[in-house]
């Protein structure tokens, strides 16, 4: 497929799902499994510390976790 200006457009190829590991010199950031896994462990960590931050003010764990999907 051609754009308006005649350059070609091309899908990028899928992520694999796993890696070999980093001993191996693959970046497990750069597979689908491993990216998930480090955005899953960032929720939590984040939603987890804005909780104990806003513990203070009385503020349920649910309220931590709407902000962090927020941003």
């Amino acid at each position: 497929m051609a754009t308006p200006n005649g350059t070609k457009m091309a899908c990028p190829a899928p992520m694999k799902a796993t890696s070999n590991g980093a001993f191996q010199g693959d970046d497990p950031l750069h597979f689908a499994l491993p990216l998930l896994i480090l955005q899953i462990c960032l929720v939590i960590v984040l939603t987890r510390a804005l909780a104990y931050i806003l513990k203070p003010i009385r503020q349920p764990r649910v309220i931590a976790e709407i902000i962090v999907s927020v941003l």
